[in-house]
């Protein structure tokens, strides 16, 4: 009996496909022959996914194999050509990028933390060192051993330094304490700093008689202003008479032109025995023996030269 077309066509092209599963695991099992299965359509088509597969594998490993062939081919060419070049660093960085890019992190961070530290203890390796020149791990090992003893004297230093400068705060604050025995204070309008050395006016006057006659003075003024009080007393009853209309007597004693005068004379009085004050207080409490005076104002001058000598060594001592 005659199969139909359709049929006939079919087992031909599972035949081929047989062929074709058949011939490709011959050649993956050469030399070893091809293990017994069962033969059914099941069969085949997962035969054939599997060899679809295998043959896309190795396509694209055959590929690869290709283009690596292909670069090493091109790596050969320029290596020849760098070859024939002068020889320089560039070269050299370009490779040691490369390195760099194919470490793993850990790798990376553990050569930067060691690049930073030659950095930080200026371990320089020039690429032109000579090769019995120490490697940066030698240099690395030897600043990291000194550190120590560099730390140490660092710190005896530094309180070095400390124990000078409270020393030097210490004189500083007993000079200022010194200065301000001698000087005068600024807040105070009445107070005068005596003369550094006496000037022949100074030496005219005579400091008893006018500390006496600046007492006469005060004296006089207290007694004008006691009689002033009792005129203006007396005026104002008068005038609180007047004003009651009492008849007019004839006032006995001074009248308001001589009340006038004799205030504008307690006035200048009391100016004077001012002025007078302010000229003994200007002496700060000298003796009145002139001599003495004068061995007391140079004595004082002396320690104050003295004083401002040490103020300007210690000043030179914080400069320097």
């Amino acid at each position: 009996m005659q199969a139909s077309p359709s049929k006939a066509r079919a087992q031909a092209l599972e035949s081929h496909s047989w062929s074709v599963v058949l011939s490709w695991l011959s050649n993956l099992y050469y030399p070893s022959p091809i293990p017994s299965f069962e033969c059914n359509t099941t069969t085949l088509r997962a035969l054939q996914s599997l060899m679809t597969e295998n043959l896309a594998v190795e396509r694209t490993r055959e590929l690869l194999y290709n283009a690596r062939i292909e670069e090493l081919v091109l790596a050969t060419q320029n290596g020849e050509q760098i070859r024939a070049q002068p020889p320089d660093g560039s070269d050299a960085g370009s490779l040691l990028s490369l390195l760099e890019s194919y470490l793993p992190p850990s790798s990376k961070r553990a050569l930067d933390s060691l690049a930073n530290s030659a950095v930080l203890l200026g371990c320089h390796l020039s690429p032109s060192s000579p090769a019995s020149t120490p490697g940066i791990l030698q240099n690395l090992q030897s600043q990291i051993l000194a550190l120590p003893r560099q730390t140490f004297n660092l710190e005896s230093q530094i309180s070095a330094i400390d124990t000078l400068t409270s020393t030097l705060s210490t004189e500083i604050a007993q000079t200022e304490q010194c200065l301000s025995g001698w000087s005068a204070d600024p807040s105070d309008p009445e107070t005068t700093s005596p003369p550094s050395s006496p000037s022949p006016t100074n030496t005219r006057i005579d400091y008893s008689a006018l500390h006496d006659q600046t007492r006469q003075h005060q004296r006089e003024a207290n007694q004008l202003m006691l009689k002033s009080a009792e005129y203006k007393d007396r005026i104002a009853a008068l005038e609180r008479q007047g004003a009651g209309g009492a008849s007019a007597q004839t006032i006995q004693g001074p009248t308001l032109t001589d009340l006038a005068i004799k205030q504008d004379l307690v006035e200048r009085k009391k100016k004077q025995a001012e002025a007078l004050e302010k000229k003994i207080l200007a002496f700060h409490g000298l003796p009145p023996d002139l001599e003495v005076s004068r061995a007391e104002v140079l004595r004082a001058q002396t320690e104050l030269d003295a004083l401002k000598r040490r103020r300007d060594e210690l000043f030179e001592k914080m400069g320097g």
